[in-house]
């Protein structure tokens, strides 16, 4: 396992070595263009040439361009920003856009990224919109943490509470993947004023973000072993009785 993933690596770093070399590719050819049209514009300066006579003709050609291929060139320069700037992710990277679903990064382009969603959609993003986009890099975020809360009755004793804390942090002590020392805090009331929330933040180690099976497996595991603690310690949580009245606009209705 330990091969392939290093291969792996590999192959994407050499896939976007060789994506952004294409990109370059095009960017030298525009700064070409206008590297010789300065050059052109420096000549006629030397042989004192009526720059505004030759140049007016060629003005309204550029004008003409500019209207037609403007959002083009904005679209190519913020892709260029995008990747050899700002340089968010590579291929291969697990990424979240702006909320959305997770995505894997297949390959990418000066104007686009493709990319696959986990269920195999193939899916296409125009740079200019991962230009101004949130993004989220699994792979190079740190490794996971666990974020869990759960509703308890305000009125639940705070010994039992304590205990529930103190399992917590003895299992985080003994476990090859918890770290030690995880914040519990009880820092609000629920939804309703007769529940409180307890919120565990748990950090691990070895298990990377960009693995999502291993990260919901062991989210999982701590979701079970919470329950079964609460079981054991009687904390329990049910949602309170409210009034229903139902009120009809016709007066003489039997539900007024």
């Amino acid at each position: 396992a330990t091969v392939a993933h290093v291969f792996q690596q590999r192959h994407n770093t050499s896939a976007s070595l060789e994506r952004r070399g294409d990109i370059a590719k095009v960017l030298s050819g525009f700064t070409g263009i206008f590297f010789w049209s300065f050059m052109l514009v420096i000549v006629l300066i030397i042989y004192e040439v009526d720059i505004l006579t030759v140049a007016v003709p060629y003005i309204s050609i550029l004008l003409s361009f500019s209207f037609m291929f403007g959002a083009s060139i904005q679209n190519m320069v913020h892709s260029a920003l995008l990747i050899l700037v700002l340089h968010p992710f590579d291929v291969g990277d697990r990424l979240i856009v702006d909320d959305g679903d997770p995505i894997v990064v297949h390959h990418f382009t000066l104007f686009q990224t493709v990319a696959f969603k986990p269920d195999g959609r193939w899916v296409s993003i125009p740079n200019s919109k991962l230009f101004n986009a949130n993004i989220i890099n699994a792979h190079r975020s740190k490794s996971y943490t666990i974020v869990f809360k759960v509703d308890v009755e305000v009125t639940t004793p705070s010994a039992k509470l304590v205990a529930l804390i103190n399992e917590t942090k003895a299992l985080c002590e003994n476990h090859p993947i918890y770290l030690p020392n995880p914040l519990i805090t009880i820092d609000s009331v629920g939804d309703n004023s007769n529940s409180m929330e307890v919120n565990f933040w748990i950090e691990t180690t070895l298990i990377p973000w960009y693995k999502p099976v291993q990260c919901l497996a062991l989210k999982t595991e701590f979701i079970l072993w919470v329950s079964e603690q609460l079981k054991e310690k009687d904390i329990t949580y049910e949602q309170p009785l409210l009034p229903v009245k139902i009120q009809s606009g016709f007066p003489n209705s039997p539900l007024k």
